[in-house]
Order: structure tokens, then sequence, then C-alpha cells
């Protein structure tokens, strides 16, 4: 797997869900890792992606760009002030971010 990959699909859990990436699904899998910061490249400009801290006491922040919606998929235990699309079956909330701008999450679960 190539390194970007890696970081994009891997770690942020970036998928495209409609062509050009003017919506994406983003369901991260942080693990173990305290700190990590990287830009996710799509058509419609760079997400800023980071996250700091260990599971319990994590905070992820993403700057999102213009023209371009994330379906967030977190632990339905996390406590968000995101607008609710829905919840799965496997335990996983999905949140709509449909503005640019920047967001901090407070997670513990994801």
């Amino acid at each position: 797997m190539y390194p970007l990959i890696a970081l994009n699909q891997g770690i942020a859990g970036v998928y495209p869900l409609k062509p050009g990436c003017e919506r994406i699904k983003m369901e991260p899998q942080l693990g173990d890792l305290e700190h990590i910061r990287f830009d996710v490249q799509t058509l419609k400009g760079a997400i800023q992606f980071s996250a700091q801290g260990i599971k319990g006491k994590r905070e992820l922040r993403l700057q999102v760009p213009d023209s371009l919606s994330i379906e967030l998929r977190l632990d339905k235990r996390e406590k968000v002030d995101l607008p609710l699309l829905r919840t799965e079956k496997d335990g996983i909330n999905v949140y709509e971010i449909t503005h640019p701008g920047s967001y901090v999450l407070k997670l513990k679960y994801t």
C-alpha cells in the first residue's frame, strides 16, 4: 500500500461517496496513535486532519474546505455537536459536516 493511501484510507478513513469528492465518508481509525497531522487531498481542496491524545482523552481537529461535505462515522457513545444523519446497526453514528471551517471534537471511544 502506498503511504498516502495508508494515511487517507487507513488512518483518516476517507473514501469518496460522490464523483469528484463532492461528498466523502470519514471513519477515523486512530488506534494507539497519540499524535498525527496530515492533509487529505481532494479535488475540492485539502482537509486538514489532526488528532492528539490517547483513547479516552483524544481531540480530533478537521479543517474542511468549501464545496465538500463529510459523513463522519464515530462510535455511537461519542458526544459531538454535529447534525446526526443516522445510527447504523454496527454501533456507529453518522454525522454530517456540510459547512467549511474548523471543527474540534473531543472523543473518548474513537
